[in-house]
């Protein structure tokens, strides 16, 4: 089974081994972490109509009761209440329908002997397009030509957020806001931008709201009953994740860069010790690789600050390691910049995952 699998995504292209991750990854999730199991049943799918059938009667019920002794404050907010819970159901509802378990259960996997296509089928795969990979160009300056491709599906057809997570270290030692490498906003987003920046809010929202936040943070952090709380309920690390953490949209050359890695990596890895020596390599193979071009005996001295250290100290290391050689001002600027973009990114996402999902890395 190893094996066949293997093979299968060695013959696979990037976007075609993303599109089958994604979905893997998508059963995966709705399993584990949702009550998908439940929603796709008879009793599921008439408590979610049911729901929405009493919201609704409850809207046509408070909208024809007389109101003359109530406040329009608290009128106002039954309303929004009432019509927030209802487009929440719709939205989940369409979610429901497009999703890959209604796909799984209504769609025939074996095909009719004859090869005819069912409308049923017809219908589902018309569906199942508009969840298919989508790329759209995008300014940025990860590249040469300055243009990249990011995923561009629309938010009911994902089956994931479509970013990468990351959190910078250094900038959150210094008190720096991250920045987006690529700047994927649509026109709505870009309109508001306009409203907000020509309003002076984003100004206000850095000189004002930021400041005081990390100054009422440090003021409490300071009494050690309310940090010994803080720590304690975890809302110092969700305050840090929230401020310092950014994230930034996958771009089909990033994709492509990681699945080559890993599959020039897999054609050395043929039994299961070979594969976990990889797995724990911690960068060895890349530095081997550069002291074998190098030939200086005093740089093996770094090979072992890094692989025997723990797996999070030699995160930290090469972190650091990666941040300041992309801040190093380059002879050429447009020399492997693409390369220096992509470690960036991937540094970023290594610290996410070990500062703000300690979990996922256990």
């Amino acid at each position: 089974q190893w094996n066949n699998s293997k093979a299968f995504f060695m013959r696979s292209t990037p976007e075609e081994a993303l599109g089958i991750l994604e979905v893997e990854l998508s059963f995966f999730y709705g399993t584990f972490y949702t009550k998908v199991d439940i929603l796709h049943t008879r009793i599921g799918v008439a408590s979610r109509f049911l729901a929405l059938a009493s919201l609704s009667s409850s809207l046509c019920i408070f909208a024809v009761t007389k109101k003359h002794d109530y406040h329009r404050f608290d009128v106002g907010l039954t309303y929004a209440l009432l019509i927030g819970g209802i487009v929440l159901d719709f939205v989940a509802i369409s979610i429901f329908c497009v999703s890959d378990w209604t796909f799984a259960r209504f769609g025939n996997p074996k095909e009719d002997e004859g090869g005819v296509q069912t409308r049923v089928n017809a219908a589902l795969n018309w569906l199942l397009s508009f969840r298919e990979l989508k790329w759209k160009r995008c300014d940025c300056c990860s590249h040469d030509d300055g243009k990249c491709h990011v995923l561009d599906r629309k938010f009911i057809f994902r089956r994931w957020s479509e970013y990468i997570y990351k959190y910078n270290l250094i900038g959150h030692s210094l008190g720096i806001k991250p920045e987006r490498i690529h700047k994927t906003k649509g026109c709505f987003h870009r309109f508001f931008d306009a409203i907000i920046h020509l309003l002076w809010i984003d100004r206000a929202i850095d000189k004002i709201l930021y400041p005081s936040i990390k100054l009422f943070l440090r003021f409490w952090s300071e009494i050690p009953v309310v940090n010994y709380l803080l720590d304690l309920f975890g809302i110092s690390e969700q305050l840090n994740g929230m401020i310092y953490a950014s994230r930034d949209r996958l771009t089909k050359e990033i994709w492509g860069f990681v699945f080559d890695e890993v599959k020039m990596r897999s054609y050395i890895a043929d039994d299961a010790e070979s594969a976990n020596r990889i797995h724990s390599a911690r960068g060895e193979l890349v530095l081997r690789n550069i002291l074998k071009k190098t030939e200086n005996e005093d740089n093996m001295k770094l090979l072992r600050y890094m692989t025997q250290v723990d797996y999070d100290q030699s995160i930290l290391r090469w972190h650091i390691a990666t941040e300041l050689l992309y801040q190093t001002r380059d002879v050429d600027p447009q020399k492997n910049q693409h390369y220096r973009k992509f470690s960036k990114i991937l540094s970023d996402y290594m610290m996410y995952l070990l500062i703000v999902q300690p979990a996922l890395m256990s």
